[in-house]
């Protein structure tokens, strides 16, 4: 079942691969999420996953996504 909280947030998945969600344990923590796309004949796959951490600041977990989306891009 979908979850409000990542499905607000989808435009930002859409652009940059990863967003911050907070926590579905209302802790005060955040989750990252991040979608990757694969091209596969005659079509694309997205795969969105998380939250696989959770982090104390929504700062910390979009870091915790530059870094991950850079880590892909090598």
């Amino acid at each position: 079942m979908p979850r409000p909280e990542v499905e607000a947030v989808e435009s930002e998945l859409e652009a940059n691969g990863y967003a911050a969600v907070p926590s579905w344990r209302n802790d005060g923590r955040w989750e990252l999420w991040t979608r990757e796309v694969v091209t596969i004949a005659p079509g694309r796959v997205q795969f969105t996953s998380g939250p696989s951490e959770t982090f104390p600041t929504r700062d910390e977990a979009l870091a915790a996504g530059l870094a991950w989306r850079n880590a892909q891009q090598l």
